[in-house]
């Protein structure tokens, strides 16, 4: 699958047009510019390479990465555990938000029913602030 023959002609004719030849100082110009490039980016790669900032910049990538990677699967776990009666426990409450709010998936008013259960078992514990000593429960403002 060649070229047309008029696009053909044309390429010939061109490509028989005489060609300015490169000044001859070119070649060397072009190595000098090369080899300060190349000098001034291996300066700058070993700044950027190496320290503390650089450290740190792939510790944080990494902890982000195992951070999302563990929510992913704490989200993709089914809750399904505890002693079978808990579990019957468990999904009569999805039912009954389900009842309450029906818009809400099965799996979304499970985890509802799973946070709901708990948070059901927390115990009230005053917390003491302040330089006076003045306790406040939870919720207080």
């Amino acid at each position: 699958m060649g070229l047309p023959e008029d696009l053909a002609d044309q390429e010939s004719e061109l490509a028989s047009l005489p060609r300015p030849e490169p000044d001859a100082g070119l070649r060397g110009r072009v190595l000098a510019a090369v080899r300060g490039e190349l000098r001034r980016t291996a300066s700058s790669r070993r700044l950027v390479r190496g320290g503390f900032w650089s450290f740190a910049a792939a510790a944080a990538a990494a902890a982000l990465f195992w951070a999302n990677l563990s929510m992913g699967a704490a989200n993709d776990t089914d809750w399904d555990f505890g002693p079978p009666r808990e579990k019957t426990q468990l999904r009569a409450a999805a039912e009954r938000i389900r009842g309450l709010v029906p818009e809400l998936s099965e799996r979304e008013a499970l985890r509802h029913a799973v946070l709901l259960r708990a948070g059901a078992g927390l115990v009230m514990v005053p917390q003491v602030k302040g330089p006076a000593g003045r306790t406040e429960l939870p919720g207080d403002f």
